[in-house]
């Protein structure tokens, strides 16, 4: 139960509603805090469910709190989680020093403009293609190629926006070559 018609909200509800005004706080800290405060609170308690006025909670954690002061929670980590962030680290730096001195880096810029290149270069393909498959498919088919070149640029169109999308999975986003 959530809420009823006085006003009356479960910790759950309660919880939900402060961390999205701003004061946030789990479930289980909720609880104990009303709890502490049973005195002044009056929690309810239906059935498995603890009842709290959501008006009178916050009116008294506004009174109670310091949340401007109230400094984010830290995960501690433990040392052997920091040892091996840091022998990580340390391998991460080792494999790219030696990709250095073997000359097999590559700077991102070059990668980029030669992806840049390849996109333009397979669009005049497609375009140099488009015309040349239209004559041979209405040949084929007994049609005209006019009819044809419509569905050949719609495929063409489908294919690099296909090309575009798998490249931006990839974490790179190619400029719009000047028309070929």
């Amino acid at each position: 139960m959530t809420h009823d018609s006085t006003g009356l909200v479960s910790v759950t509800e309660a919880a939900a509603r402060l961390t999205r005004e701003g004061d946030r706080v789990e479930r289980s800290t909720l609880s104990r805090y009303i709890t502490k405060h049973a005195d002044a609170l009056q929690p309810q308690t239906r059935g498995r469910d603890t009842l709290i006025d959501f008006a009178k909670l916050k009116e008294h954690r506004g009174q109670n709190i310091r949340l401007a002061d109230a400094k984010p929670h830290e995960t501690q980590r433990s040392r052997s989680d920091e040892g091996a962030a840091n022998l990580r680290a340390q391998r991460q730096l080792r494999e790219l020093d030696i990709a250095e001195r073997l000359k097999t880096l590559a700077p991102r810029a070059d990668v980029e403009n030669a992806a840049y290149s390849a996109v333009a270069a397979l669009k005049t393909a497609f375009a140099g293609a488009v015309s040349d498959t239209a004559e041979a498919i209405a040949a084929a088919c007994s049609t005209e190629a006019r009819l044809v070149r419509p569905h050949l640029r719609t495929l063409e169109r489908l294919a690099l926006e296909a090309f575009v999308k798998e490249l931006a999975k990839q974490d790179f986003e190619p400029k719009e070559p000047a028309a070929a």
